[in-house]
């Protein structure tokens, strides 16, 4: 069912309704896609799972961020950032970041140390792009989020923390592309070519099975990957 077809009394400069209508297909996407019928995950079985795969026992703590730290993680943000919904520009936030910085750092800190995240850094303002076809079918858009800029610094802090614990414990599969720095779907296309083209060589037999998943990272199981990280 395109737009036109659901809100046929709706008229199309009417912004807050058009508004209402996307919030109401994004929300309710995963919902509406997920099956139903579909076997919940067990605990148990998962942690099973995990335990032989014989990887190693390590764990990992986030440190706390020093004012120092957080004045230069602010002054490395691009001064043409997209702005959030607090309406707090990256550029400001760039002048006043060695007056802020104290007050920041010691925030993440108390986020930290309580395993927390801001509630209002997690209010996106999203705008629907459109990809292809029809402009008055939903489906044709893709929503862009865009989360206020003081988020990006706690963010990046703990990215930093994570790609060094990445790198020091390697728990990644030495072949994944996603995620990594210096790799990107062009590596991925780059390894599996070599390998098609090595298998060629030796006379083997080549065989894809490629999966174009629908919405997949709007159906990703949050509560799956919570239970993955507690094990």
């Amino acid at each position: 069912m395109t737009y036109l077809e659901e809100n046929k009394t709706t008229r199309i400069d009417d912004d807050v309704s058009i508004a209402e209508v996307f919030k109401k297909h994004s929300t309710g996407l995963a919902e509406r896609l997920v099956d139903k019928t579909a076997t919940q995950f067990n605990s148990k079985t998962l942690k099973s799972f995990v335990s032989k795969r014989n990887t190693p026992d390590v764990k990992h703590a986030f440190p706390t961020i020093t004012p120092n730290q957080t004045k230069n993680l602010i002054e490395a943000i691009p001064s043409g950032k997209a702005t959030g919904v607090d309406g707090v520009s990256a550029l400001i936030l760039k002048i006043a970041a060695p007056a802020i910085a104290p007050s920041l750092a010691k925030l993440i800190n108390i986020c930290i140390a309580h395993g927390t995240f801001p509630t209002a850094w997690k209010e996106v303002k999203v705008t629907p792009i459109l990809k292809q076809n029809s402009k008055s079918d939903k489906n044709n858009y893709r929503p862009i989020s865009v989360l206020p800029v003081l988020s990006k610094i706690f963010e990046r802090h703990l990215h930093n923390s994570l790609s060094a614990f990445r790198k020091d414990s390697k728990p990644l599969y030495s072949l994944q592309s996603a995620f990594r720095k210096y790799h990107s779907t062009e590596t991925a296309l780059i390894g599996i070519v070599d390998r098609m083209l090595l298998n060629i060589d030796d006379n083997g037999i080549i065989g894809l099975l490629l999966a174009d998943f629908r919405k997949a990272f709007d159906l990703v199981n949050h509560d799956l990957i919570i239970e993955k990280l507690r094990i």
